[in-house]
């Protein structure tokens, strides 16, 4: 529109909050008035010759210069030929043009954001010319100064000139407009309105009028309905829209936000709508979320939004610096809190440093400023800020906080006068930096007491039970918990967000993460990043919510979930799912982000291993240590590592070089051992026993006076921790190289020693480690020595004692297993150890596996659920699957129940134990364990280990072939309690049972706790192998004799409640010509009887005696021994009572059949047994 000429008026924002709203769009309001002339487009059509004196002619040099328009030089010149061509069509014509140009150039700076120099220029034009000036010049005059003024922020003078112009022509529309301009800058809110009605209803299709009606609205009217009254035609101006957001705003009308994305829709290139929809993005997030933690609400922009935003109001402030006018530092400061909020320090910490170049920085600017620079550890610069500030009481608390670093005892003195804070943000905030700075001093009492009359001031708020809690935990109190329960307590429905964030950070450090998850889940955005949404994630994961986890990553939009934190954060329940292929595809790609991270270098080779990914983990391992930037416990990862998958010597110089840089650190201690004592290479990796002094040797000495010193030779000098580190350029070094045990040498200091051993500088070190484990670090577990002195007939009777503790220990874990309904994950989590050895360790120490109740409604339910699963699938837990392998039941179950799916922590276990057989797979093993009262020493072969491993490695190649890894998700997630029991025994103990839930398949389990937990908890249908095998049977997949010998299988591994049958029983029985019990039914009739057995057992009884007692096929000592059998097993454990019943069936059945032999033998056997 400007570059046509067409004429623009004046827009005043704001009313009584005009420097509020100019603060907030002042750069939009140049764009309403750069000329505001009601002759423009007379000038722009004008045909006058422009006759130019010698006077003109410089003033019109010097407008060029001080433009800087080329162009207008260059229309100046091309006109200047033109005239002189033409000739002058009247002298008083040509001036008129002139001074018109003139006037165009001078608005042309004002464009251009120079009124400084527009003033200067149109004030010497109007001393000049004023007097015999024309009215339209006078008008031009009069506005464009009037412009320039109100682009300083000189209102006053400016309304006085837009005045003076409108008087110039009052019957003008644009003069009309800017005379409502001018009674809106002098505040004549009620002469403006009257005049705007008046203006519209003469000129209707006028914007300039149309514009300045939007701004003058009385306080009873509408602005929709001002806004509806105005003809269509005007209405698609961009002013009107800024004027309509502008009025809307200052009567807080909350729908301003979809007037200014509708606007912007309409005029997608304009940048004052831009803006203005920027600040309504600003706005919407701070309405929601004063605290910017990221708390939910109503119309929240979206990441996206916010990025958009911070770059629109970023464009804003680059466009409104200029060296003539004071820039809005509004702008800089809130694009800087978009910044700041998406976690964007860097440019928010710049564009605020901008503000302050420029003398715009407001105080909540400087704030702004502390806090970005507290977070990039800029604490000087902070302090510096913070000491300009007022001292208010807000500000007192901000300095005194900066200080607890470095100076805490200065926050006393600072904060002397809280008793007088009377806000209840400034007595927490003051008292909470008070109980920080007694923490930081050890002073813990004088810490208590100001939290406690924290607590009397503000009863009913958590502060000052958070701030109990942090002391009381820092003192080593152990009722520091309860203060933490009091401060939960305590937060409701009316508690501020702020508030429950600060509960919910502290209950995250003392790793509460399921209260966190309770008191955050409904109250947390997830459509932007904020610190409260990263809490909510971090607290899912470890609380294990895998359900409301993946909803949670499902709910952010794209730009927030590929954010580095939260991929952190999809890896973590990648791996708790088991879903391998997902976590190291974004382990990849985030490591290409953060290619320096040893945690995620460390997570992606430990996913790889478990993939069995031999040939990527190798390169993994093959890299540089100096690559990575980690934990010292994680660079001791990395060695072990390399010292499996890679270079051995590697592994040992970065374990070296950690523990002398942290000898101090327990858990480096521990894996420093750690990567010695396992060690997988059957040949010796290093010397142990060196026969003389070299470089990288540790040597004990012995001096003339009996001390002892030992020396290490060090030839990296930034090995050399303390002097007995030595050069090998040093004199004692130089003395001992080459000298073996028992050698004698001079010292510098005339004296003379003896060389007592001599070890490799890492042997050295991890003899230390584990002289002075214990005694270092005694509440430390991993390590424990015991003093055995092998010349004493007593002298291994501490290593002894420990074996026996160890049994006792797994003897009353086995004992509690017979008595109660725990599931082997728990046992196996209590006897530190896996499922599958811990259910093969209870059945050959004789404990009953607990299968199943043995009922037949137990067993119709398991049938039933398989019938309805119509073979889509079953999930099997790993000791399941280590029966269907050794029994080969592999087809049958999946005839029966469909593919087998197995979660990777099954496959992991058999991963793991691959590798511990291959560490010295050449080498005996051997173990000491304690049963029946004596001490028994076990060796494992080589060849046994190699069988083993064959073994393990067959079923990880079945597994990968023919089995499917299902993630571990679950439909929903454990009920509060059974969350509790996975804190104890850790997520993957729910791992198969989640798997059936979220993928709908049957849960084939020889575990009844876990089945019983799977159908309570997540509904899940489950059965056994019996079960399996039975309708296998009945289906025709199996044959009788191999239904059998699976039965006697899992008899022999001591399933309890097997179920036989007579046919079961029978079939075993055929073909049999001798006179004694085939082993097998000996074994599968010890399934009938017992103390809780039912009716059925004698039914299943009866029916072998019926089909063998009159079959003469079997010779009569083996009938006779078959009863007898029956009998035995049937009367197991029951009372005298019961037996006599029992026998009383049998009789009566011989009765019955009028069987005299079978009548003479019960008699026969019950005098054998009981007479």
């Amino acid at each position: 529109m400007r570059s046509a000429g067409r004429d623009l008026s004046i827009s005043v924002w704001g009313w009584g909050r005009i420097q509020q709203e100019i603060g907030r769009y002042a750069e939009a309001v140049k764009e309403f008035h750069p000329d505001a002339s009601p002759f423009t487009d007379k000038i722009l059509q004008a045909t006058d010759q422009i006759i130019k004196t010698v006077q003109e002619r410089g003033d019109a040099q010097a407008l060029a210069v001080a433009a800087g328009q080329r162009e207008i030089l260059k229309a100046i010149e091309s006109l200047g030929i033109k005239v002189a061509q033409e000739g002058a069509s009247g002298a008083s014509a040509g001036i008129e043009q002139h001074l018109n140009n003139e006037i165009d150039g001078y608005r042309d700076l004002i464009r251009q954001d120079k009124p400084k120099t527009a003033i200067e220029l149109l004030t010497k034009l109007k001393d000049r010319v004023w007097s015999s000036a024309s009215t339209k010049v006078k008008f031009r005059i009069a506005v464009n100064i009037g412009v320039a003024l109100h682009g300083l922020g000189q209102y006053d003078h400016a309304s006085s000139h837009l005045m003076e112009a409108a008087d110039l022509d009052p019957d003008d529309p644009i003069g009309r407009a800017n005379k409502i301009a001018a009674l809106l800058l002098r505040g004549h809110r009620n002469e403006a309105h009257a005049l705007a009605i008046a203006s519209v209803a003469q000129f209707p299709d006028n914007t300039h009028v149309a514009a300045q009606r939007m701004l003058a609205v009385s306080s009873d009217e509408a602005v929709d309905d001002v806004w509806n009254a105005l003809p269509v035609s005007v209405r698609t101006a961009p002013e009107l829209y800024v004027n309509r957001l502008v009025s809307m705003r200052e009567v807080d009308d909350s729908r301003w936000h979809q007037v200014a994305a509708e606007a912007l829709l309409a005029h997608p290139a304009d940048w004052r709508l831009q803006t203005i929809n920027a600040e309504a993005v600003l706005e919407r997030l701070l309405k929601g979320d004063p605290s910017l933690v990221g708390a939910a609400g109503v119309n929240l922009p979206t990441h996206a939004e916010l990025e958009e935003a911070s770059k629109v109001l970023t464009s804003s402030w680059k466009r409104v610096l200029n060296p003539e006018i004071r820039p809005q530092g509004a702008f800089a400061h809130n694009a800087a809190l978009i910044k700041a909020f998406l976690g964007q320090l860097d440019a928010a910490s710049q564009l605020l440093e901008e503000a302050d170049a420029y003398g715009v920085a407001s105080e909540e600017s400087k704030f702004l400023r502390i806090s970005i620079y507290r977070k990039q550890g800029k604490l000087d610069d902070a302090i510096r800020i913070a000491d300009s500030l007022a001292e208010t009481p807000r500000n007192l608390i901000v300095r005194a906080d900066l200080l607890l670093q470095k100076e805490p005892n200065k926050v006393f003195d600072i904060l002397r006068d809280r008793d007088s804070f009377t806000d209840a943000r400034e007595i927490v905030g003051s008292s909470l930096t008070v109980v920080d700075a007694h923490c930081r001093l050890k002073d813990y009492p004088q810490a208590l007491d100001e939290a406690d009359r924290l607590d009397r001031r503000l009863p009913d708020e958590p502060h000052a039970q958070l701030a109990i809690y942090k002391v009381k935990y820092e003192a080593g109190s152990s009722e520091a918990d309860k203060a933490l329960d009091v401060a939960l307590a305590r937060v409701n429905d009316r508690t501020e967000f702020p508030t429950r964030f600060l509960v919910c950070e502290t209950l995250a450090t003392a790793g509460r993460h399921k209260d966190v998850v309770d008191l955050l889940r409904p109250s947390v955005s997830p459509r932007f990043d904020s610190p409260a949404l990263r809490l909510l994630a971090d607290a899912e994961l470890k609380a294990d919510h895998r359900a409301a986890l993946a909803q949670l990553l499902g709910q952010m939009p794209d730009e927030v979930r590929k954010a580095p934190y939260y991929q952190r954060i999809a890896i973590g329940l990648a791996l708790s799912t088991g879903d391998l292929a997902a976590a190291e595809r974004q382990l990849r790609e985030l490591l290409q982000i953060r290619p320096g991270s040893l945690a995620l270098q460390l997570q992606l080779m430990s996913t790889l291993f478990r993939q069995n990914k031999e040939a990527e983990l190798r390169a993994e391992a093959a890299r540089a240590a100096n690559e990575f930037t980690g934990a010292p416990d994680d660079l001791l990862t990395f060695a072990q590592f390399k010292k499996n998958f890679g270079d051995w010597r590697e592994a040992h110089d970065l374990a070296y070089q950690t523990l002398l840089a942290h000898p101090g650190d327990e858990r480096v201690n521990r894996a420093y051992a750690a990567i010695f004592l396992f060690e997988a290479r059957s040949t010796p990796t290093i010397d142990v026993s060196p026969p003389h002094v070299t470089q990288g040797m540790a040597v004990r000495i012995k001096r003339e006076d009996g001390t002892v010193t030992v020396y290490i030779i060090e030839p990296d000098a930034k090995l050399r921790p303390a002097n007995t580190y030595l050069s090998p350029d040093h004199p004692i070094a130089k003395a001992m190289l080459g000298k073996a045990p028992g050698d004698h040498f001079d010292l510098p200091d005339r004296t003379s020693a003896d060389i007592v051993w001599i070890k490799p500088k890492e042997l050295h070190a991890l003899h230390v480690v584990l002289e002075d484990f214990n005694n270092v670090f005694p509440e430390a577990q991993g390590l424990e020595k015991i003093w055995v002195d092998t010349s004493s007939p007593d002298g291994l009777q501490p290593m002894l004692d420990r074996v026996r503790e160890r049994h006792d220990a797994i003897a009353s874990v086995a004992s509690k297993y017979d008595d109660n309904l725990l599931p082997l994950t728990f046992v196996a989590k209590m006897l530190g150890s896996d499922p599958v050895t811990t259910a093969l360790g209870l059945a050959s120490a004789g404990h009953r596996l607990r299968v199943c109740h043995g009922t037949e409604f137990e067993r119709q339910s398991a049938l039933r659920a398989i019938e309805e699963n119509h073979c889509a699938g079953c999930v099997v837990d790993a000791v399941t699957l280590h029966f269907i392998r050794r029994l080969s039941l592999e087809k049958v179950v999946q005839a029966v129940c469909g593919p087998i799916g197995v979660v990777e922590g099954s496959v992991a276990r058999i991963q793991r134990r691959i590798h511990e057989l291959e560490e010295r797979l050449e080498e005996p093993s051997m173990s000491v364990f304690y049963r029946d009262g004596q001490y028994f020493r076990e060796e494992i072969l080589p060849d046994q280990k190699r069988a083993a491993l064959e073994v393990q490695r067959a079923d990880r190649t079945w597994l990968a072939e023919h089995a499917q890894i299902i993630p571990a998700e679950g439909a929903d997630d454990p009920s509060a309690e059974a969350g509790r029991l996975l804190e104890k025994l850790g997520s993957a103990f729910f791992d198969e049972v989640r798997a059936a839930s979220s993928s709908g398949r049957i849960f084939l389990s020889e575990d009844l706790p876990m089945r019983m937990l799977a159908e309570s908890e997540y509904g899940v249908s489950g059965c056994w192998l019996q079960v399996v095998l039975m309708v296998a049977l009945e289906r025709g997949y199996i044959r009788d004799r191999e239904y059998a010998d699976a039965i006697v299988a899992l008899i022999e591994a001591n399933e309890e409640f097997i179920s036989v049958s007579s046919a079961l029983l029978v079939s075993m029985l055929t073909g049999e010509k001798g006179t004694r019990l085939p082993e097998a039914f000996c074994k599968a009739s010890t399934r009938l009887g017992g103390a809780q057995a039912d009716a059925s057992h004698l039914s299943v009884a009866l029916g072998v005696v019926r089909s063998t007692w009159y079959d003469i096929a079997l010779s009569p000592t083996l009938r006779q021994g078959i009863f007898g059998n029956l009998l035995e097993n049937l009367t197991r454990d029951r009372t005298l009572g019961d037996v006599e019943r029992i026998l009383a069936f049998f009789d009566r059945f011989a009765q019955m059949v009028d069987s005299g032999s079978l009548r003479r033998y019960l008699r026969s056997w019950r005098r054998g047994h009981f007479i």
